[in-house]
């Protein structure tokens, strides 16, 4: 038998990486972060341009370029930008309150 990966709807936000802490980029991650309800214990800045993530497998490490993704159980995991461009594509918010 042969399955298809149903289609589902994640937020997800690109992880710059290169940058200092006075980059405005680092705030904007950390506003996604905290409108996705990420408990602060669980997605870390590191010193060397990473993200360390827990997850429900373990550790994982957000590189320069990776994306972070809440899943639909509200889970963070973390996406090489390849893989995440194989999987997902963007899709239109409806902004009309």
């Amino acid at each position: 038998m042969k399955y298809r990966k149903r289609p589902i709807v994640i937020d997800a936000i690109q992880w710059p990486g290169d940058m200092n802490e006075d980059d405005p980029r680092i705030e904007e991650v950390e506003d996604w972060c905290f409108e996705m309800k990420a408990d602060p214990n669980k997605i870390i800045m590191m010193d060397d341009g990473t993200v360390s993530i827990t997850t429900l497998e373990g550790q994982m490490t957000a590189n320069p370029g990776d994306w972070i993704i809440r899943g639909i159980t509200g889970e963070f995991y973390s996406r090489d930008p390849d893989i995440f461009a194989a999987t997902y594509e963007p899709i239109m918010e409806n902004t009309n309150g």
